[in-house]
């Protein structure tokens, strides 16, 4: 049976708000915007520890969205 687009959506919020394993393979998000990556990051089992990307507007809303995950507003060609 194929899901609906907003039962997907809550597939993955429901991914999103589960308690991580303690063997799950841990990632950092390059590029992160506003979190798109780090729901799939999620869905898929992962542990995102870091996030980073330099636009402000970027920042802002991936804060919002994914409290718990540690962001850095850099510019990885300065780093």
């Amino acid at each position: 049976m194929k899901l609906s687009y907003l039962e997907e959506l809550e597939k993955l919020e429901a991914a999103w708000k589960s308690p991580r394993m303690p063997e799950a393979l841990t990632v950092i998000s390059l590029f992160a915007g506003c979190g798109g990556s780090s729901v799939g990051y999620h869905a898929a089992g992962f542990q995102e520890v870091l996030a980073v990307d330099f636009d402000k507007d970027a920042e802002a809303v991936f804060r919002a969205n994914m409290p718990g995950i540690t962001f850095l507003k850099a510019d990885l060609r300065e780093l």
